[in-house]
């Protein structure tokens, strides 16, 4: 009887902890953390693309309409798939300027980008996030300083 109420505990103890990771892992919305002392000096810096990068226009909608929720800067070959509606060209030397840092839990790690626009106003419509990839702490911020570098920090 002893061993079949182990077997009961250990059950539920399982289900709880795959519930727990499970709910972890519900889409989360990005937070805007410019105002913490760790980001804030590097809002309205400036970054300098080194490299042509791609634009990639990004839909959230579960049935991929066509509507674009956000454009992407990526370094690179960039990616393509449903979400994607459009992917351009930006030519190396454009300039964006930082708005904010949005970031959010992930199940391991946090995740994390720029909030940026265009000095030349290009995709003004559009929020414009650049990706923080590397240690935020690091060298650049965490950014690829093969494609970008940021310019007057406080």
């Amino acid at each position: 009887m002893m061993i079949q109420h182990v077997s009961d505990f250990m059950k539920k103890l399982w289900a709880v902890c795959f519930l727990s990771i499970l709910s972890s892992c519900k889409a989360q919305e990005y937070v805007d953390v410019s105002l913490n002392p760790m980001y804030s000096d590097l809002v309205d810096s400036r970054i300098v693309l080194q490299k042509d990068t791609w634009a990639i226009g990004v839909t959230s909608d579960k049935n991929y309409q066509k509507q674009i929720d956000y454009v992407l800067l990526v370094p690179g070959v960039g990616f393509d798939g449903p979400e994607v509606v459009f992917r351009e060209k930006v030519r190396r030397g454009s300039v964006i300027k930082i708005n904010k840092v949005l970031s959010k839990k992930g199940l391991f790690k946090a995740k994390s980008y720029l909030s940026v626009n265009f000095i030349e106003k290009i995709y003004s419509s559009y929020e414009v996030r650049v990706k923080i990839r590397g240690r935020f702490e690091g060298e650049n911020y965490g950014l690829d300083n093969q494609y970008f570098l940021i310019q007057d920090v406080e």
